[in-house]
């Protein structure tokens, strides 16, 4: 949201999304993304997600947020079962039909996109991030983005803004003092 009375020259854009993020800048502003994902899902016709999606999407839910917040390290330190049991809830909640057709969506490859991003960047993510890969994904993006800094989270799954928010926070405040 750009208040009238502030200064427009300077707005920042935070997303915590799949690759779309890196994507959709505000002309001459500044982006922030949290997880980025450019780089496609290993090609083949139908993504391993989708046959779990159909077979039992609540199994697929429970798995893959057990792997957003690496649970089996995290759960009831820095992901509490409540936490974790309202995000079930709202991936639940969810369209069947949208859960299933998302998935093409992570083929997209934004590489071609990402030099065209042309204002200060921040990617905050975790070192240890089961869904999209530090070393595949975040790491990979300083070759690619003129005007990018990266701050990896060690230990950090792929939701950081829940489990690391201090570190999220402390990122994003030292990024806008510049």
């Amino acid at each position: 949201m750009i208040h009238p009375q502030r200064d427009t020259d300077r707005v920042l854009s935070v997303a915590a999304a799949r690759g779309a993020a890196v994507t959709h800048v505000f002309e001459t502003h500044i982006t922030t993304t949290l997880s980025p994902a450019p780089w496609p899902w290993p090609a083949s016709p139908v993504p391993p997600a989708t046959f779990s999606i159909v077979a039992d999407r609540y199994t697929y839910f429970q798995d893959f947020l057990d792997n957003f917040y690496n649970v089996d390290k995290l759960g009831g330190t820095r992901i509490s079962d409540r936490a974790w049991q309202n995000s079930f809830i709202v991936a639940s909640g969810a369209s069947p039909y949208a859960t299933y057709a998302c998935v093409d969506t992570w083929l997209t490859d934004f590489r071609a996109d990402l030099p065209k991003i042309d204002v200060p960047t921040l990617v905050v993510h975790g070192t240890e991030d089961r869904i999209l890969p530090f070393e595949a994904t975040a790491k990979r993006l300083p070759g690619l983005i003129k005007d990018l800094t990266l701050v990896p989270v060690d230990g950090g799954p792929h939701n950081i803004g829940w489990t690391y928010p201090d570190e999220v926070n402390a990122a994003l405040l030292d990024f806008l003092s510049k």
